[in-house]
């Protein structure tokens, strides 16, 4: 990623969730340090795909609410009625098909874009 990042700008790290029957890793959680750090590392998140690293991403923990609001945003994208979804400090933007972004608070936000 192309990220250089101290030990000393990380607070705290650890696994989620219950070990899962397949064997396969859980997900880490990361506290950053400063938010400067934080951004640092989200910022330079899309060279994991550019790079050729699959299987791997970084998200933000978001709440329930606005984590299915995300959800249904990415199969909106699926479905060509959205161009675009993505996540900033915790909260899940959307592009339209006309380019324009939106702020969603939750999934019902995007009824109106269901329909077109």
């Amino acid at each position: 990623m192309n990220v250089t990042m101290d030990l000393s700008e990380i607070d705290r790290s650890h696994r989620v969730g219950k070990p899962n029957q397949t064997g396969g890793p859980r997900p880490i959680i990361v506290k950053f340090i400063s938010y400067r750090a934080r951004l640092h590392m989200y910022s330079a998140r899309a060279s994991l795909k550019t790079n050729g690293i699959t299987g791997t991403y970084i998200n933000e923990d978001l709440t329930r609410q606005r984590s299915f609001a995300f959800y249904t945003a990415r199969v909106l994208v699926k479905r060509k009625k959205l161009n675009s979804c993505w996540t900033s400090d915790g909260v899940v933007l959307v592009k339209d098909n006309y380019e324009n972004i939106h702020r969603v608070t939750s999934s019902d936000d995007l009824a109106n874009f269901e329909h077109c």
